[in-house]
């Protein structure tokens, strides 16, 4: 996984509970791999359990594959 940007969102209420991030995967079938090898990392694990001792932190997560428009500077 190659971060591409990190984001919240600037009005309210979003900007409450909003986190927005971009990564780049070689192919949709290399993002499936990175992200359940993410999920089965065991220092993650550790992370998560602490970090969601009060409760969950994510509420809803969506998955969106993007493409660049022929006039992107990602392209």
């Amino acid at each position: 996984m190659k971060p591409v940007g990190f984001f919240v969102a600037s009005e309210a209420p979003k900007s409450d509970n909003t986190f927005v991030y971009i990564l780049s995967h070689e192919s949709r079938e290399k993002a499936k791999d990175n992200w359940a090898r993410f999920q089965a990392d065991a220092e993650w694990k550790d992370i998560r359990q602490r970090s969601e001792a009060a409760g969950p932190i994510v509420a809803k997560a969506e998955t969106i594959f993007v493409n660049p428009t022929d006039f992107s500077p990602l392209k």
